[in-house]
């Protein structure tokens, strides 16, 4: 049965009032702290419990949460609710409790952890967990310290971004395969005219041979014009072969180089298109980074641009606008058109995946949304996009400009 304080009182205070009428003074004293004793003895019980309640509350709060939590303190694991236990695949809570955060931390994500977790609140950034069997996991990471009746305590909430990191990887190979197929059709068309070149150079010398006609410098003169379109034709496999294969690792490359090699690969589609390219490079730009992952940005950009001029130019007034140049640490490099721009209700949506404004027949949506990705994850850059208006040539033009900035070392 419950009693309450007041009713506890009510009790009490007729036997205090008799205990005074026959016993001393000293007597109702030690008997009035007694009773007062027992009051205040029954007021932390009952906030004992109000409290063990509360955490209770808390903890069933916790434990319902997607994500994962770490209590520590001292940099020691003193909690985890069931998400975490799950995700680092403890089995025995008690195997976990004392260990070092960073003992949950993947090697190469632990010179970042060390950094954030001295922060009184770390923002929300990306790490490498391993579990107790070993598995490596990305995940987000948040850190924030609190104080709990005076103990200073570290909480740790992570999120498993694994599944979303696979279906990154599968929209980047769907978004590559798309790329790869256009540029067979390039290579296709830049082929004809080497093919062209070196099969009726042949067959001129072979028909001048038997006709008793073919010289010694018409013979080395056609010798040079089939191995002039050869290495051509070797040249173009090389960046195919090179942008299949793409980058396992950072590594020097000259940025004007790279650019080459892209216009090369979209030179077809270029001429196809009655498209005029004008390039602004600054010489020697050597970065420290994936070229071919760049070639594939570069390629999505410019495949966006294309189409917007094909649908909204005249064939004689559709420009693309190139430029490179280094600022302290960084390269900037800009894809400007003159195709009107993005209509400014969709600009802020165009890196979202699958967004699209082409049928689907014509457009999956992932093209600027990997090169987001490739640009702000693989390269530690950033790729905006706004509407520019300028002169050139006398006339006043609109259009979309891409900026990308790497750093030069993404080390």
């Amino acid at each position: 049965m419950k009693i309450s304080i007041p009713l506890f009182i009510s009790i009490i205070t007729p036997l205090f009032a008799q205990e005074a009428s026959s016993e001393s003074f000293l007597n109702s004293q030690s008997f009035i702290f007694t009773i007062i004793l027992v009051i205040v003895i029954y007021y932390f019980i009952k906030k004992e419990k109000n409290l063990e309640k509360s955490y209770h509350q808390i903890e069933a709060v916790i434990n319902t949460t997607i994500e994962s939590i770490i209590v520590s303190q001292n940099y020691k694991c003193i909690d985890f609710n069931e998400s975490a236990l799950k995700l680092f695949k403890i089995t025995n809570k008690h195997d976990a409790l004392g260990k070092h955060p960073l003992d949950f931390i993947a090697q190469e994500s632990k010179e970042l952890v060390k950094k954030k977790i001295i922060l009184d609140n770390a923002d929300l950034y990306e790490a490498m967990i391993v579990t107790m069997d070993g598995e490596k996991i990305p995940v987000l990471l948040k850190g924030t310290n609190i104080i709990v009746d005076g103990k200073h305590l570290r909480i740790s909430s992570i999120i498993d971004i694994s599944e979303l990191k696979d279906r990154e990887s599968k929209l980047i190979s769907q978004s590559k395969l798309a790329s790869m197929g256009e540029m067979i059709g390039n290579i296709a068309h830049q082929w004809r005219q080497p093919l062209s070149v070196i099969s009726t150079s042949a067959t001129g010398m072979h028909m001048q041979k038997e006709m008793g006609l073919l010289t010694d410098d018409e013979f080395y003169k056609y010798c040079e014009v089939i191995n002039e379109h050869s290495q051509f034709l070797s040249q173009t496999i090389d960046d195919f072969r090179n942008f299949i294969k793409g980058d396992s690792k950072p590594v020097r490359f000259d940025l004007k180089n790279d650019t080459d090699s892209f216009i090369k690969l979209v030179d077809a589609t270029i001429k196809r298109n009655n498209i005029t390219i004008i390039l602004d490079l600054e010489e020697n730009i050597h970065i420290q980074g994936y070229p071919n992952e760049l070639i594939q940005c570069f390629m999505n950009i410019f495949n966006n641009a294309k189409d917007a001029l094909v649908e909204n130019n005249d064939e004689d007034d559709r420009f693309i606008f190139i430029s490179q140049i280094i600022n302290e640490n960084n390269v900037i490099i800009e894809f400007k058109d003159n195709a009107g721009g993005i209509p400014e209700d969709i600009i802020d949506k165009v890196f979202e995946p699958y967004f699209t404004t082409k049928h689907k027949s014509q457009g999956t949506g992932l093209g600027l949304h990997m090169s987001y990705n490739l640009v702000t994850n693989g390269m530690k850059g950033t790729l905006e996009v706004k509407n520019d208006e300028y002169d050139f040539n006398g006339k006043h033009y609109k259009g979309a400009c891409f900026g990308i900035v790497i750093p030069l070392n993404i080390s």
